[in-house]
């Protein structure tokens, strides 16, 4: 009759030996304007509550709460990253965030002017205009990640595959530090104003758009779906080009180079006032045509 007692005192002891070496998410909240690495910066209670006695480690969820201000200037690491207030890097240092991802709120900010970087392997919720054109948010080691939202950022590294679901803007950089692909999701949008766009793109879905906004660009060969030409200066291809929706320069020049662009039948290809179409090279023997497969009913093509 005892062996019947066996069992559950076995799982009693098992429980009570393992328990001192399982690791429980704590939530870290913003209460002071100082560094990451400080204890009383956060509070486990809420936001502005008691002082912590430790700073967040890998297993934690971190909130930078509204009207405060989490200076980085050592590494750091999380679970989650939640910003809601500032979150200001004083050194290029890593902060490395873990399967929970990176949330920025309406009114959170990343501000900076070293080049510091936020590492993720749970993707990237953006709801905000970011200020500083320093700081990188970087996709890591998880493939398949999700960018999703409406704001803008400085500089997104890709360098895990990943799928933008969001309308995201990129003023100064889109790097790949590992090669790897970006992939805009349906009736996404992406607006890039730096120069080279560094991951490969597939921009096929429907309904999707990408708008080179900036000055002097390259224009990444690729699918697109909807592709706009804004900004100032000259788009040049940086190799043949698919469109199958509208093509629409709206600003600038769109420059083929040696390079071909093939259109459809039912998109629509715009070219607006005061704008330009360089097609193919006065230096090449390259053939290349006008944008081809576009039909002259869904052709407009400004006078001046």
């Amino acid at each position: 009759m005892r062996k019947k007692h066996l069992l559950p005192r076995l799982l009693i002891f098992l429980f009570f030996s393992l328990t001192p070496f399982l690791s429980f998410a704590t939530t870290y909240y913003s209460r002071a304007n100082t560094a990451w690495n400080i204890a009383s910066t956060w509070s486990t209670s809420a936001c502005g509550g008691a002082a912590a006695v430790t700073t967040p480690t890998a297993t934690d969820d971190v909130i930078i709460c509204e009207t405060y201000t989490v200076n980085i200037g050592t590494t750091g690491t999380c679970r989650s990253l939640t910003i809601n207030g500032t979150a200001n890097y004083t050194a290029g240092v890593a902060t490395s965030v873990g399967t929970g991802g990176v949330i920025i709120n309406s009114g959170g900010n990343i501000t900076g002017t070293a080049a510091g970087v936020i590492t993720t392997t749970g993707g990237l919720v953006l709801n905000s205009v970011l200020t500083s054109t320093s700081v990188s948010i970087r996709t890591i080691t998880t493939p398949g990640q999700t960018i999703s939202g409406t704001g803008s950022l400085g500089r997104l590294d890709v360098s895990i595959n990943t799928i933008n679901n969001g309308n995201i803007t990129v003023t100064t950089a889109l790097l790949s530090t590992v090669d790897s692909s970006l992939t805009q999701g349906v009736s996404s949008s992406l607006t890039y104003n730096g120069n080279t766009l560094a991951p490969s793109l597939d921009a096929s879905a429907a309904g999707n758009t990408v708008t080179y906004g900036g000055a002097a660009q390259t224009v990444k060969t690729a699918t697109y779906h909807n592709l706009i030409i804004n900004g100032s200066g000259i788009k040049t291809l940086g190799g043949a080009i698919t469109v199958n929706g509208n093509l629409t320069v709206n600003a600038g020049t769109l420059s083929t180079s040696t390079f071909q662009i093939t259109g459809n039948a039912t998109g629509i290809f715009t070219l607006a006032a005061s704008t330009q179409l360089n097609v193919g090279l006065n230096s090449s023997a390259t053939d290349v045509l006008f944008p081809t497969n576009f039909t002259k009913a869904n052709t407009s093509l400004a006078l001046t």
